[in-house]
């Protein structure tokens, strides 16, 4: 079967919009799981996407965190994604 990008683009976007992700992050995570769905990129596509959705649901994903910076070593960093999507 196949899809075309902005139907399965909007349809992974308006999941997530449900799921309580912010306007702008609901679309950057529905062209990461769109891209790489269509760039056969398997397991970070369309195939993660249930998995995803079940982490949100169990609060391991919390739609709303903002990455922090925790350390820096120089050149190097250290950030806490704070249960955030990716």
């Amino acid at each position: 079967m196949r899809i075309p990008y902005d139907e399965m683009k909007e349809t992974f976007e308006k999941i997530l919009l449900k799921y309580g992700f912010p306007e702008k992050t609901a679309a950057r995570a529905a062209v990461m799981f769109t891209d790489n769905s269509c760039d056969g990129v398997a397991s970070h596509g369309l195939n993660r996407f249930p998995r995803v959705l079940s982490y949100i649901a169990k609060g391991h994903i919390d739609p709303h965190a903002e990455p922090a910076p925790e350390a820096s070593f120089g050149a190097l960093e250290r950030w806490n994604g704070n249960r955030g999507m990716g």
